[in-house]
């Protein structure tokens, strides 16, 4: 039962991040509409943006796991 909790919340963070990413690439592809703050207060390019999301999400995922296991 854990499993599967951890499996389906890991699944949506997954899918989310990744139609985050695409419909922000799709509408501003050189961020300069991109309102989050992060990426404004830092001057992130997309790449970078995708690279710390990534990061961000494997800390969620590695607490997510300890939380559910």
């Amino acid at each position: 039962m854990k499993n599967e909790k951890f499996l389906v919340s890991l699944f949506l963070l997954i899918i989310s991040r990744a139609y985050d990413i695409t419909t922000t690439w799709l509408y501003t592809p050189d961020l300069s509409r991109e309102t989050n703050v992060i990426v404004k207060g830092f001057r992130l390019t997309i790449f970078s943006s995708i690279l710390f999301q990534a990061v961000i999400l494997s800390i969620v995922v590695y607490f997510l796991y300890v939380y559910s296991f």
